[in-house]
């Protein structure tokens, strides 16, 4: 027969054990993020493209991506794939450095010319130490639902293109989380 000694400490052991169980999957809220590595120097491209990390968020969707350099005249290309049933990406978002920015409508990865909502709350920034590009749009100006997929385009004209994660090809779905900070973004 077990001491009361015993009793108390399995009990509180057991009590500990689902405290444990039961508050750490709370965590702190933050939004789902997803990050898609890519290799250094697979391209021709000027801008070769490193890393890539989108985060889902409640109001807005950011996407940052690390590139070996920032050189004028290439495009940088975000490709977003907010519905599974339809094949291929709705959004594309185009930018040059040192240039205009767009939001297009696309079908099966073709431009359909149409351009995509004026969104007065989404930015593009280019940054050159380090290289970073990055894109942040309000969720509801595209009319995301709980989750997309992105795929990132470089492409340098007669130099090169490079995809992440690959040509044609996306990321795993991001859920959508509550909002959280920037530094999600690290990395």
């Amino acid at each position: 027969m077990a001491s009361n000694r015993t009793l108390t400490l399995r009990s509180a052991v057991a009590i500990s054990l689902a405290l444990v169980l039961v508050v750490a999957p709370l965590g702190v809220a933050q939004a789902a993020t997803i990050r898609i590595g890519d290799d250094s120097g697979d391209t021709a491209s000027r801008s070769d493209i490193e890393k890539v990390v989108a985060e889902l968020a409640k109001k807005r969707l950011r996407i940052k991506t690390r590139l070996d350099e920032i050189v004028v005249g290439v495009e940088y290309a975000v490709y977003i794939d907010a519905r599974r049933k339809n094949a291929g990406p709705e959004w594309l978002i185009s930018a040059y450095p040192d240039s205009e920015w767009v939001i297009l409508r696309v079908a099966g990865w073709k431009d359909q010319g149409k351009q995509g909502p004026s969104c007065g709350r989404a930015r593009y920034s280019l940054g050159s130490d380090p290289a970073v590009a990055k894109v942040r749009v309000p969720s509801r100006c595209l009319n995301l639902g709980k989750r997309v997929r992105v795929s990132v385009r470089m492409h340098d004209g007669g130099h090169g293109v490079d995809w992440a994660p690959a040509r044609r090809d996306f990321s795993g779905w991001v859920t959508r989380g509550p909002d959280a900070s920037p530094a999600n973004l690290q990395g």
